[in-house]
């Protein structure tokens, strides 16, 4: 049977994740305004990448100067102009931004900060030389909810300041190419805080072991459950717990 092929460009200097730049503060700023101005490049054109990590990146070159973005195979193209995009939740979990776990019938809904949020997550691999994160995917996905993530102790400053304006938890807020721009170029950049809160846990039905660790948790467990969740609404334990 004929088959189609496509000829890609041969890119020598190999994929990020096989290169070694622990510690390298240089090769961190050129990674960044580079992916970054790739991601801009991607979501003018309406474009969601949604698998940013190490290994979906390479260099052109084999002095490792010039990086390219690759591997858009779960990709995403939109067609409103502002980016919000209705999606299966397909990610990589290491890398994936918080608001990728919320689904509205098995889909959420994500723009482009999703993207700059996993390029943060990546500067923090490049730095380091491995996974930021121990333990499990819910561990970590709570890490990511509240803002508590385990930043680097030895980044500089600057480094730091980057990695944190780019994993910001609320999207409106996050960084994107023009604050990295910015940064990249010197200039000050805020940095918004995480100020999620955090809550106790709700015991919804003890004997099933279903426990809501926040809002979100509780609307599915009161969707499988609607007489349930009716006696805890008229009975104010809902109202209580968040007040609390």
């Amino acid at each position: 049977n004929p088959r189609t092929f496509e000829l890609m460009e041969y890119l020598q200097g190999g994929e990020l994740d096989r290169v070694h730049f622990e510690k390298n503060e240089e090769k961190i700023r050129e990674i960044a305004i580079q992916a970054a101005g790739a991601l801009a490049y991607c979501h003018n054109n309406l474009i969601l990448h949604k698998d940013v990590k190490p290994g979906n990146f390479f260099f052109r070159d084999k002095a490792q100067k010039q990086l390219v973005l690759g591997d858009f195979g779960i990709a995403s193209l939109c067609d409103e102009d502002e980016m919000m995009h209705q999606t299966q939740q397909a990610r990589t979990p290491i890398y994936a931004a918080p608001e990728m776990y919320i689904t509205i019938d098995d889909n959420v809904e994500i723009n482009g900060k999703v993207d700059f949020y996993s390029l943060g997550i990546m500067l923090m691999y490049v730095w380091t030389g491995e996974n930021p994160f121990k333990g499990n995917e819910r561990a970590m996905t709570n890490m990511k909810r509240f803002g508590e993530l385990p930043y680097p102790k030895d980044a500089p400053a600057h480094i730091l300041q980057l990695m944190q304006g780019l994993t910001v938890v609320n999207p409106e807020k996050r960084w994107g190419f023009d604050e990295v721009k910015l940064w990249y170029n010197g200039e000050s950049v805020a940095v918004a805080k995480n100020s999620l809160a955090r809550y106790k846990q709700f015991v919804f039905d003890a004997d099933q072991n279903m426990v809501a660790a926040n809002p979100a948790e509780l609307a599915v467990l009161m969707d499988k459950d609607p007489k349930l969740a009716i006696k805890y609404l008229y009975g104010n334990h809902i109202t209580k717990w968040l007040a609390k």
